[in-house]
């Protein structure tokens, strides 16, 4: 997530971002506008979320038509928000999602390693990343040659 009010806030993003703006940088004429836009979505941006208020009682059509032909998320809040509220929910998300991420990865470990202490091989390990994964996981030589195979539920199944 990110807030910014300058009409060269495109070249400061890297892209996936959320844009928080009250639209003070967008520009006042059409053409302005649209090129805004424009610059956002080529930049990559996830979606733009103006805010209603001094700058804007409603969206021009300039914005509006601009972000629909870029493929550009916009979304247009009525009344004040705090964007630093916003920051921190989206951020607290972000790296909630991270944390379960690293469990899930310290499970796959934990299980992976037993499974070799255990006496097991490649390809009980394979059948773990395929549970883990929700996926078929394949084991190939660099030339391309299948090793071994597993799909979820039915444990490893040797090629």
């Amino acid at each position: 997530v990110h807030a910014g009010e300058v009409p060269n806030i495109a070249s400061l993003l890297k892209g996936g971002e959320l844009l928080l703006t009250t639209g003070l940088g967008l520009g006042t004429r059409p053409a302005e506008q649209r090129a805004f836009v424009r610059r956002l979505a080529d930049r990559g941006i996830a979606a733009l979320v103006v805010e209603l208020g001094p700058r804007f009682s409603r969206l021009p059509a300039s914005i509006v038509d601009a972000a629909r032909a870029a493929g550009l998320p916009l979304v247009q809040l009525h009344r004040e928000v705090p964007f630093v509220a916003v920051t921190e929910e989206v951020h607290t998300e972000i790296v909630n999602g991270h944390y379960a991420l690293l469990q899930q990865a310290e499970e796959v470990h934990r299980r992976a390693t037993r499974a070799l202490l255990d006496g097991g091989g490649v390809p009980q390990v394979l059948g773990i990343l395929a549970d883990f994964t929700a996926n078929p996981v394949f084991l190939e030589t660099p030339d391309g040659q299948l090793l071994y195979a597993a799909s979820t539920g039915t444990g490893p199944v040797g090629a």
